[in-house]
């Protein structure tokens, strides 16, 4: 009998050792939520403090401790509302902007008064740009290549051209009223329907200009040289003597 015991205490103290050890390594499982990050942090030896991401169904050992947090938190406030047209801010007063690139933005609205644009390097910086409704008051155009430049119900009242390219130039219904465009050769310009109260064009050649239904009381016309231009009145200078004088009337 004391052997038979002997055996038996044997083999209890087995299955208690092999438990124990079982319990030694395994683990404390997680449960399974997918909502959650699940992980394990190291109690004790080297293993202090490290944290390893484990799955969901996964376990942590018995030197490690469980530590579950959300995959997404709460919502924050939100934030206050962006400025400017996509993407760009409205009111560019005074900027600096000597070789800015604009092609294929939308800048309709936009304030660029008393900013400066001169001298850019590139002709067709304002290529395919809506600058509808854009303010260009008191800007520095100066030195600037505009060549195919296109503008509609656009404010150029008191910019500075001066030296500026204006080849293939158009303003549709715009306001250019007591701008300097003397002495100058003009080529290929639309000015069409527009506000030219004021504008100083003497001494200057006028060739295939637009100007038809534009209101120019008060600019100065002195020694300009008409060459087939459209008149205000729609007529052409070409058939009037060579000149818009006598046909500024819409």
């Amino acid at each position: 009998m004391s052997k038979a015991k002997n055996i038996l205490l044997i083999i209890l103290a087995f299955f208690a050792g092999s438990i124990a050890s079982i319990f030694a390594t395994i683990a404390f499982a997680h449960g399974g939520n997918t909502s959650l990050i699940h992980g394990c942090v190291g109690t004790g030896g080297l293993n202090q403090g490290r944290l390893r991401i484990i799955a969901a169904n996964g376990t942590c050992n018995a030197n490690e401790t469980p530590l579950d947090w959300n995959i997404q938190g709460v919502q924050g406030p939100p934030g206050p509302a962006g400025q400017g047209t996509g993407g760009f801010v409205s009111d560019l007063n005074g900027a600096s902007l000597t070789n800015v690139d604009f092609r294929y933005r939308n800048y309709s609205g936009t304030n660029f008064s008393g900013a400066d644009f001169g001298p850019a390097n590139s002709s067709n910086i304002f290529d395919h740009t809506d600058f509808s409704n854009a303010n260009f008051t008191n800007v520095n155009f100066i030195g600037t290549s505009s060549q195919y430049w296109a503008f509609q119900f656009t404010n150029f009242s008191n910019a500075n051209f001066t030296s500026t390219s204006l080849e293939f130039f158009g303003c549709e219904t715009c306001n250019l009223s007591n701008i300097d465009l003397s002495n100058r050769t003009l080529n290929d310009i639309v000015f069409y329907a527009s506000n030219l109260t004021n504008v100083n064009f003497s001494n200057s050649t006028l060739t295939r200009f637009d100007l038809r239904q534009t209101n120019m009381t008060g600019a100065n016309l002195t020694g300009v040289t008409w060459v087939n231009t459209l008149c205000p009145d729609e007529t052409n200078s070409d058939n009037n003597g060579n000149t818009c004088i006598g046909h500024l009337t819409p």
